[in-house]
């Protein structure tokens, strides 16, 4: 009975896994006509060609923001916390007690997760761009709350 119950939220804990890790590295969480970033990428496009490089300290500081950087940590401790959780589902299949910890791993990510997407949400309206969001960033969030959902359903 045990197993039947928390096979949704072992499916889920490796959706949200899926999403969480193809969003966080796409380069298309805002989009605009000139320019298109993420949290590790920013490119531009320049008549038929496009260039793109790394954000770092190199860039200009209009985009290495302080909110960008709490955004790049929440997403990465996120991202451990998913492979935590993802680590102690595949240990601990239908052993309820011992999932609950993988439950607790997958909460934790999601919320990380989110709290990156609204720091980067938030942060966009001060570089002008209040508009521009695409669906990198959606799919992150829809991370964050697939892994919260997750955890609830391992827990339970």
């Amino acid at each position: 009975m045990a197993c039947s119950r928390t096979t949704a939220g072992n499916v889920f804990v490796f959706v949200g896994a899926l999403f969480h890790a193809t969003a966080m590295f796409t380069p298309w969480w805002i989009i605009t006509p000139v320019v298109y970033y993420g949290l590790w990428q920013f490119c531009s496009r320049l008549t038929e060609s496009v260039s793109c490089q790394s954000i770092s300290l190199d860039l200009s500081a209009d985009i290495v923001t302080d909110s960008m950087k709490a955004s790049q940590a929440m997403a990465s401790l996120g991202l451990i916390m998913t492979g935590l959780a993802v680590l102690f589902t595949i240990l601990n299949v239908c052993r309820s007690m011992k999932l609950k910890v993988a439950g607790g791993c997958s909460i934790c990510a999601g919320i990380l997760v989110l709290i990156g997407v609204a720091i980067f949400g938030v942060s966009r309206n001060s570089l002008g761009l209040s508009s521009a969001l695409s669906y990198a960033f959606g799919l992150e969030a829809a991370a964050g709350l697939v892994l919260c959902i997750a955890g609830g359903m391992q827990v339970s």
